[in-house]
């Protein structure tokens, strides 16, 4: 999407699942929401490229414009709910 050069936040699979159970068995996880990263972002184009390398795939040459990706979204996407309860911002 967009020119390539967007970031992208990975995650280790461990560390979601682990914040997962935690999310599952901690009553005052309850109506909050949670984002999990592992604090680094690498660059879309760059990745996706390796990505294709690696599997023997071509790489990527067409890209979706954002303009057009954006409100798309939108429209299949509900918007998040708002935060509940304690400490809520």
């Amino acid at each position: 999407m967009g020119n390539g050069w967007n970031t992208l936040d990975l995650s280790y699979a461990k560390n979601i699942a682990h914040a997962l159970w935690l999310a599952a068995t901690r009553p005052e996880a309850v109506g909050r929401i949670y984002n999990v990263a592992d604090g680094f972002s690498i660059i879309c184009a760059p990745y996706l490229m390796a990505m294709a390398t690696a599997l023997g795939l071509p790489a990527p040459k067409r890209r979706i414009p954002r303009a057009l990706i954006q409100p798309l979204m939108a429209l299949l996407m509900p918007p998040e709910p708002e935060p509940k309860g304690k400490g809520a911002h």
